[in-house]
């Protein structure tokens, strides 16, 4: 992902962007606390729909014999909320997701280099946005807030760019050499 980061930040500065946008996400996850559906139950009220996902989620897991990362995953960010201090990828935040918003930023990047590559990060974003919602990461709604301020901070961030782009003076005409 810190890969990905690094990619999407150069495409950005390539394409006339800031790349700040993935710093503007995590900042907004602080400013809006929120725990996905997987957490309901451990941090506010038994919910028979989430645990149902849970269970599911449980039989999927038992039926390939293999454990699910998502589910280890999530009890290592139980686990590491329970303990003092803070700890590297220790955090429980859904709204905004950053995941998501990082898949749409790819797809907005990709489209000012390629038709073709910003279609197919376009789709690599919804593959993000509904595995965040089946695996129990994000409500639905935290994609779509992601997608909705990732896109409107794209487009501010440009006008901004164009606008430090152009001088703020029309140059004095330049004096004919002989």
């Amino acid at each position: 992902m810190i890969g990905a980061g690094i990619f999407v930040v150069q495409l950005a500065r390539a394409a006339g962007r800031s790349g700040r946008e993935p710093f503007l996400a995590a900042l907004l996850a602080f400013l809006l606390p929120a725990a996905g559906p997987c957490f309901t139950t451990a941090l506010i009220a038994p919910s028979p729909s989430f645990d149902a996902l849970h269970a599911r989620l449980l039989a999927a897991e038992a039926a390939t014999g293999s454990p699910l990362a998502a589910l280890r995953n999530q009890a290592m960010l139980l686990e590491a909320l329970g303990s003092d201090g803070l700890r590297v990828g220790g955090g429980i935040s859904a709204m905004p997701s950053v995941h998501n918003a990082l898949a749409v930023l790819f797809a907005l990047a990709a489209f000012q280099l390629n038709r073709a590559a910003g279609w197919a990060l376009a789709a690599y974003a919804g593959l993000i946005w509904l595995g965040s919602v089946h695996l129990g990461w994000h409500y639905a709604v935290d994609g779509l807030v992601a997608a909705a301020l990732t896109a409107g901070l794209w487009r501010v961030a440009g006008r901004i760019a164009d606008r430090l782009e152009r001088p703020l003076l029309p140059l004095p005409p330049r004096a004919a050499t002989a």
